[in-house]
């Protein structure tokens, strides 16, 4: 009877704690889509501010665990390789599949700067795109992956990618800015998923998207 009774107990505690930081993960998005920013400076550290800081003090402060429970940790080096490997293929082959037979390469902005200058377009990579990926993975292959990930296992990768798909979406003009993305948000998430750790897709993602970056500048001289 007390095995029955703990074990309910543990059950409603479990889903009070998905409940709650459910409702964190909604109430960072919100913010995030309703706080105004005039500029990519103000976007990132709105962003930082909402989807790093936020959910990082929700983590220590209100579930007292610590961030490398959430993906922000490098402790399976093989299996990471491996999957980071796997993942930037799949990236890669993705963006290729997209570039030869959709209308990406017409559609997907570059900017103007980045793409006519090649020390310009390395500095734009490694600073801005660099910390826009960095806090993506953070929170939807890191904060959100990892809270839904003990209750619902494989589906949790599908829930952090239909989040972000839908935050691109209300955000973005153009689907084909979009696409890249949602594609890393796969890879990424299945990546993250197998490693526990959101470091791997992270670095995987970063590299797939400077070299599809550097392959659209090349078709277009």
């Amino acid at each position: 009877m007390r095995m029955q009774l703990s074990k309910k107990m543990n059950i409603l505690a479990e889903n009070k704690e998905l409940a709650i930081s459910s409702a964190v993960i909604v109430f960072c998005i919100i913010l995030g889509l309703a706080f105004p920013s005039g500029n990519i400076i103000e976007e990132i550290t709105k962003n930082i501010f909402f989807f790093v800081i936020l959910p990082v003090s929700y983590v220590k402060i209100v579930l007292k665990k610590n961030t490398s429970d959430f993906g922000f940790n490098m402790r399976n080096n093989t299996a990471g390789l491996r999957w980071g490997a796997i993942s930037l293929a799949a990236s890669l082959a993705s963006f290729y599949l997209l570039v030869e037979f959709t209308p990406f390469e017409k559609n997907y902005g570059l900017s103007a700067y980045a793409s006519g200058n090649f020390w310009f377009f390395v500095l734009y990579e490694l600073a801005f795109v660099n910390l826009a990926l960095f806090i993506n993975e953070f929170f939807f292959r890191g904060f959100v992956l990892n809270i839904f990930l003990k209750k619902f296992g494989y589906l949790s990768i599908a829930i952090q990618s239909i989040l972000y798909i839908s935050l691109a979406i209300m955000t973005e003009s153009s689907v084909w800015q979009i696409a890249p993305l949602a594609v890393l948000s796969v890879t990424g998430g299945i990546t993250a998923y197998k490693t526990k750790s959101f470091l791997y897709s992270y670095f995987s993602g970063l590299l797939a998207i400077i070299i599809l970056g550097a392959y659209l500048i090349h078709l277009a001289r």
